[in-house]
């Protein structure tokens, strides 16, 4: 039980950083924002530069699997996101519909007009 005990924060720190890492992993093969100017012709170069970028980006925190919300005071109600690199949906309208959207059987389908806003900057730019 003690090893459970010490494998739970350390797997909690690798989950909040999936955001940036899956990026960097996208970045290493070809993902680049205009935003952070001109990308370096190696791989490593522009993980490098990239990882600079990223530095001040806000924090998500880890829902589920790779469901993320943004962390902080002021993020109530953000949609909850499914974060794999640079592929980035909403995942649930506020964490009430994810949940239900992610355990309920079968899945409720979504209205036409469907259209959370994401509020947490730099992340909602690739939705």
């Amino acid at each position: 039980m003690a090893g459970l005990a010490q494998r739970r924060p350390r797997e909690l720190r690798l989950q909040l950083n999936w955001p940036i890492d899956f990026l960097l992993d996208d970045v290493q093969h070809r993902h680049w924002r205009p935003a952070w100017g001109e990308r370096p012709d190696s791989g490593e170069a522009a993980v490098e530069l990239a990882t600079s970028q990223l530095a001040g980006v806000p924090k998500m925190v880890p829902v589920h699997e790779h469901r993320f919300l943004p962390a902080g005071h002021g993020t109530f109600g953000h949609p909850v996101l499914s974060m794999r690199g640079s592929y980035i949906i909403y995942y649930g309208v506020d964490l009430l519909d994810y949940i239900t959207q992610e355990f309920k059987e079968p899945r409720p389908e979504r209205p036409d007009d469907w259209a959370p806003q994401a509020t947490v900057p730099f992340w909602r730019d690739y939705l």
